[in-house]
Parts: structure tokens; sequence; C-alpha cells
């Protein structure tokens, strides 16, 4: 099995803001990379199936599978507008790919969304915030990070 993994930003732009720990408001975002905030979710839609379109074309000639994860890098989406934007996504009619997943981030872990060939979705908590959630000393699924992401051990469904 060999897995190609790639990542969807609104931009090279934003793909290097991210890559050197810069983080603008959502605003800034906007108005640097520009697009109009009521239409970033077309706008990481047609950045996944362009990912999509970009990696079928390589060959996979010495795996039995190839899956392909993608690494959703936009913050101006959420859970539900993620959805919806791969609901509508139209895969190539041919592609290599056995699975196509979507990492993003919901809160202080990820969500993981299997979309092809059937859907399902896991969240993913670091060690740290599941440890803490058992301790009662800390909602797992608040909006507070402590910029303590370590390595990713709890599977929830």
């Amino acid at each position: 099995m060999g897995i190609e993994i790639t990542g969807v930003y609104y931009s090279w732009g934003h793909a290097k803001d991210i890559h050197e720990g810069r983080r603008p408001s959502r605003g800034q975002q906007a108005a640097t990379f520009g697009f109009s905030l009521r239409d970033s979710d077309k706008l990481v839609a047609f950045k996944i199936r362009e990912a999509i379109e970009n990696k079928a074309k390589k060959p996979y000639e010495k795996v039995d599978q190839a899956w392909l994860g993608i690494h959703h890098q936009t913050e101006l989406s959420n859970e539900s507008s993620t959805d919806l934007a791969l609901r509508h996504i139209r895969l190539p009619k041919v592609h290599p790919f056995a699975r196509i997943f979507l990492v993003h981030r919901v809160g202080p872990g990820y969500r993981v969304v299997q979309f092809f060939p059937t859907w399902e979705t896991r969240r993913l908590l670091p060690r740290n915030y599941f440890v803490a959630a058992i301790l009662g000393s800390k909602d797992p699924f608040s909006d507070a990070d402590d910029g303590q992401l370590g390595g990713a051990e709890l599977w929830l469904p």
C-alpha cells in the first residue's frame, strides 16, 4: 500500500505563512489572499479537487493500493462547511486511489474524514488532552489551545 499526502491552502502565500508559523486573522487572510469570506469554502472545495486531480496524474505502479491523504490547512472552514465542500466535490472519473481522506483541525484535536469510497469520520485527540479529560481538568472539545499538540493516540467515532 502507498499513501500519498498533500496539503490544501488558499494560496501559495497562505502555505508559506502557515509554514513560517504566521496565523493572520480571518479578515486579514481574506484580504491578503484575495478572496471573499463568503466564498472561502468554495475556494477550499476547488483546492481539494485540484489536489486530487494533480495527485491522480502520478503513477503509483509499485503498490497494490494507493490512498490519498489531504491535510486541510484552512482556518476559515469549520466542520459543517468542510463536510458541505467535500460532498460537492466531483471526483475525477478515473483516479488511482482506493481511499481518499481529509484531515483538518477541530478544537484541540483533528478530524479525519474518509470521503471516498465511503463516508466515515473519526476524531483524533492528542495524548495530553485525553489524559486531561479523564482527570477532569480540561474539556477535550473546547477551542482552547495550550500549544501542546503531542503525538496522537485516541480515535473517537
